[in-house]
């Protein structure tokens, strides 16, 4: 069995300093219950709140803590909830971290204490929160995820351009051309052109292709399955006409069916479409 305590200790306590405060995995919620109160109460406190786990102290001062891990030890000493206080079955003392400590640095304090849970302190020794291991990981887990989306949109961008591929979407309300940072490198754009209008981007359009374009975006869409695929002849961001082929169709609709939003890819096929125009001339002279 590999549990969330095998994980913290096998990435490696630097992993952690991805999450920037300690902050953002602490529970401020937090609340101490007196150590005189009994241990039922202390029980009923951790329910009610959905936690797995109950701070033991009085006047903003921790004391000492109950987490589910000591509830079957409880049990099976048959300790009456009802007459035994918090303080009496807490573990204590506490080893709190500072509210200024990193989080890779409450994960090393994890791991040398051997806790799940590190209470966190002011200055003054006040209770300001609680780490728990369970919400690290989640929260890192999350970053790492996000950081690998980024890190593979990145790559899947270097391979678009590459190829001469490029994806766009199409706000069908405003009539804007969202267009992908591969293909604006692929066109010539800069990274400040990435939005256009569609009245904008049919003027580079060649005026014999002009109308297939209007039609693909402002009449196919309205087609039951609004799929759509067209080539035409544009002009790229240095003013060279080139082939492309745009396939694309309906993402999203509104409750009446008309197109809000299309995605699709464009493709630089100047080369192929040149080669055979070349060709068919070549049998035509023939």
């Amino acid at each position: 069995v590999a549990s969330e305590t095998d994980f913290r200790r096998h990435i490696g306590h630097d992993l952690f300093g991805a999450i920037q405060s300690l902050g953002a995995v602490m529970d401020s919620t937090a609340e101490l219950v007196s150590p005189a109160q009994s241990l039922a109460h202390a029980l009923e406190n951790m329910a009610i709140r959905r936690v797995d786990h109950v701070l033991i102290g009085r006047d903003g001062q921790p004391e000492g803590i109950i987490t589910e891990r000591d509830v079957p030890r409880l049990m099976l000493q048959h300790v009456d909830t009802a007459s035994v206080t918090a303080g009496e079955v807490m573990s204590a003392p506490l080893q709190p971290v500072n509210l200024s400590v990193t989080v890779a640095e409450a994960a090393q304090q994890m791991d040398v204490s051997g806790l799940r849970h590190l209470v966190v302190v002011d200055d003054d020794g006040r209770l300001a929160g609680v780490v728990s291991q369970h919400r690290m990981l989640e929260l890192l887990s999350v970053i790492l995820m996000e950081e690998g989306r980024k890190w593979l949109a990145g790559q899947l961008d270097v391979v678009l351009e590459t190829t001469g591929v490029g994806t766009w979407e199409f706000d069908h309300r405003r009539e804007v051309m969202i267009r992908s940072v591969a293909l604006n490198k692929v066109l010539n754009f800069g990274g400040d052109k990435r939005e256009e209008l569609l009245d904008d981007i049919l003027l580079r359009i060649e005026p014999e292709d002009r109308p297939k374009i209007e039609a693909a975006f402002r009449v196919a869409p309205g087609t039951a399955d609004g799929v759509f695929a067209v080539d035409y002849r544009v002009r790229d961001g240095e003013g060279r006409v080139r082939w492309f082929s745009s396939r694309g169709r309906v993402a999203e609709r509104d409750d009446q069916g008309h197109p809000l939003r299309s995605a699709g890819v464009a493709v630089d096929i100047d080369v192929q479409k040149t080669a055979e125009l070349d060709a068919k001339r070549s049998e035509s002279h023939l």
